[in-house]
């Protein structure tokens, strides 16, 4: 089995974790841009991203000992070095926190957008999507 060394693991980590973030701001962006027009498969697929992003840096934020461990090589410290160690240890706090947002807000505004077409537009079709979209928006609520 070849072992990879600590430094490759280290960035490779580092990148995930950027682009977890990178991800979330983007797909705000692309939802505003849009109108937050998607299909509810679209925004089942997007809000199980963003629930798992926020449980994996849930549990990465709860694990003190490996943290702890992390914070003693070097882990999220400002130049990389295992011999500066940081004051603090290494968090997701900004991912657990905007991916808990981002979700909340689209869900909400995902219910609330629809209410306010509802009681513009009667049809038929409308008031199906609205009342799936409604459903759609409340078992994401009572989660």
């Amino acid at each position: 089995m070849i072992q990879i060394p600590w430094s490759e693991k280290s960035i490779s980590a580092m990148t995930s974790m950027v682009l977890s973030l990178d991800f979330i701001n983007l797909t705000k962006d692309i939802l505003h841009s849009s109108h937050y027009h998607w299909s509810l498969q679209h925004y089942e697929s997007f809000l199980q991203a963003l629930e798992t992003s926020h449980w994996h840096a849930f549990c990465f934020n709860e694990n003190s000992p490996l943290r702890l461990q992390l914070q003693q090589r070097g882990f999220m410290n400002k130049n990389r070095s295992p011999n500066n160690i940081s004051s603090s240890l290494p968090n997701l706090l900004d991912q657990e926190i905007q991916s808990m947002e981002q979700l909340l807000f689209t869900v909400f505004h995902l219910y609330c957008y629809n209410k306010h077409h509802l009681a513009i537009d009667k049809t038929q079709l409308s008031v199906i999507n609205v009342i799936e979209a409604e459903r759609f928006s409340e078992a994401w609520i009572e989660r």
